[in-house]
């Protein structure tokens, strides 16, 4: 084998060692890479997962305080109604409704106040509202606004769902025209009142003597 044939054998050797040397090198670079990727804190599991900074300092999971996230049901106070401040309401309003009205208003007073009566008090409401319109045949207008200025409790049992209400009231009568108030007086009405369920009706209305 002569010389040069000797010499390309060498650098063949040569290469090919060094490329093997390369490859082993990558190798071990890339497992390398991955052994310590899967080891490091932040691909660690629960016990060892790093949570937010405190202070400038990681801290682990397992070194962190445990906080419980049960439910809590939500604690209420029960709210007491006071259900004699709503009989005194209901029958101040009543009675400013009840008792504002005009002869050519077609008794609306009566009949859109019906929701807010009893059983007792519809039927005299009707048979009011039929002998007034077989009575009524002045075509002058004639019309009263009331205004209820206080009430007074004289009788509350909540158990048996009665009341007794007085309001006191100022009206103000008109004729010809709404605008031309010719007599302004105050009067007095008392109302009864019973429950129905949850809410409170009027069972009967009695205007007092002109004050």
């Amino acid at each position: 084998m002569n010389d040069d044939l000797k010499k390309k054998i060498k650098i063949a050797v040569v290469l090919f060692g060094g490329a093997l040397l390369i490859l082993l090198i990558i190798f071990l670079t890339m497992f390398t890479g991955k052994s310590k990727v899967e080891n490091s804190p932040l691909s660690q599991e629960s016990d060892n997962r790093v949570v937010a900074p405190q202070n400038g300092q990681l801290i682990k999971a397992n070194d962190a305080p445990v906080v419980k996230t049960e439910e809590k049901k939500s604690e209420v106070a029960p709210v007491k109604r006071n259900t004699e401040e709503d009989a005194r309401k209901m029958a101040a309003s009543f009675a400013e409704r009840f008792g504002t009205y005009s002869n050519q208003s077609g008794f609306s007073n009566m009949t859109n106040l019906q929701v807010y009566m009893s059983e007792k008090m519809k039927a005299w409401a009707d048979e009011y509202v039929t002998k007034q319109k077989n009575a009524n045949t002045s075509e002058v207008y004639f019309g009263i606004t009331t205004k209820a200025v206080t009430q007074e409790v004289k009788s509350f049992d909540e158990n048996a769902g009665a009341a007794t209400i007085l309001v006191k009231t100022r009206r103000r009568e008109a004729t010809n025209s709404i605008s031309s108030v010719s007599n302004v007086y105050n009067q007095d009405i008392t109302i009864n009142l019973i429950k129905d369920g949850s809410a409170w009706k009027v069972d009967s209305a009695f205007w007092e003597k002109r004050l």
